[in-house]
């Protein structure tokens, strides 16, 4: 008998991402398998149970999915599980917490596109401000932003030492120098778009953070990504389709993309890594950084202008 292609999904919250089940299915995985509520303590025996009960004929065909809500706590989930395996019984495993990194990844490759497009520049050396910074996309977001030299402000609407205490946790992970922010106040916000050339509102659906009054206080806005797919959208103007387009709200001729062009791409880097991983002889380890070289293959090479997406 043929060994099957298994997918296993670790999460420490009570149910499994119904998005991920059917993206395993999708991936052609005979069966996708979740262990809930699994605490740090627990990784390393079941991941060890799991690889044992395979052999070393039926690795190559299974996976790992480090699943939940936290990115830290996913990070340090996979670090535990890759140390507690070795050759011949390695395995791959693929981390993405809510989604937020292969998110993430499509929103960050999306910003160093439009980046590109209206300046010619990298997104190094632009001022990045993420509202709903201190979430896990926003966090996620941010530390891609800052790894490819952007600085980044995360915002909270909940006042600056939050901002601050979310921030501090994450640079001292990843040697970064982000800051955090006030967006409480409409006066705050005004602030923060006065001196920024990137913004990327990873907010709530159905929460508009942006108003056109909002956007006219940017002087020096080049991009712009919203996530919110639920109107209200997160940008003023901005519709969910867009991609690559001009901003009419704004004086300094920005561009943006709005939720669905961005999520397609998300959904592309994801089915992408399944992909990848089902059918590589190698053993991988994929995380945020990895689902950026991904998704900086799926931006689309053209603006788009929809009122609609269809199926993805």
């Amino acid at each position: 008998m043929e060994e099957p292609y298994l997918l296993h999904i670790i999460t420490p919250v009570d149910n499994p991402s119904p998005f991920d089940v059917y993206m395993g299915y999708k991936a052609g995985y005979n069966g996708v398998i979740s262990y809930t509520n699994v605490g740090m303590e627990d990784v390393s025996s079941l991941v060890q149970d799991i690889v044992f009960s395979l052999g070393h004929k039926g690795v190559p065909r299974s996976a790992v999915f480090i699943a939940g809500r936290d990115p830290g706590f996913a990070i340090d989930m996979m670090y535990r599980a890759r140390s507690a395996v070795m050759q011949p019984f390695e395995l791959s495993i693929f981390a993405d917490p809510g989604g937020a990194f292969t998110l993430a990844a499509a929103v960050t490759a999306s910003v160093e596109y439009l980046i590109k497009l209206r300046t010619g520049r990298k997104l190094a050396g632009q001022h990045v401000a993420v509202f709903d910074g201190t979430e896990p996309l926003g966090i996620c977001c941010g530390i891609l932003a800052a790894r490819l030299g952007a600085f980044v402000t995360l915002l909270s609407d909940r006042g600056k030492i939050v901002a601050d205490q979310v921030v501090e946790e994450y640079n001292q992970r990843y040697d970064l120098k982000m800051m955090g922010g006030d967006s409480s106040t409409r006066v705050n916000i005004h602030d923060v778009l006065a001196q920024s050339e990137v913004v990327i509102v990873a907010c709530r659906d159905g929460m508009q953070m942006l108003n056109e009054d909002d956007l006219r206080r940017a002087p020096l806005l080049m991009a712009a990504v919203d996530v919110n797919p639920v109107p209200p959208f997160g940008i003023a103007r901005l519709r969910s389709g867009d991609f690559g387009v001009r901003m009419e709200a704004t004086s300094s001729n920005a561009l943006g993309a709005g939720a669905m062009a961005v999520g397609k791409i998300k959904f592309q880097v994801h089915q992408h890594i399944f992909d990848i991983i089902k059918t590589s002889k190698e053993s991988m380890h994929v995380g945020m950084e990895y689902a950026m070289e991904v998704a900086r293959q799926h931006v689309p090479k053209e603006p788009t202008c929809e009122e609609e997406h269809e199926d993805l």
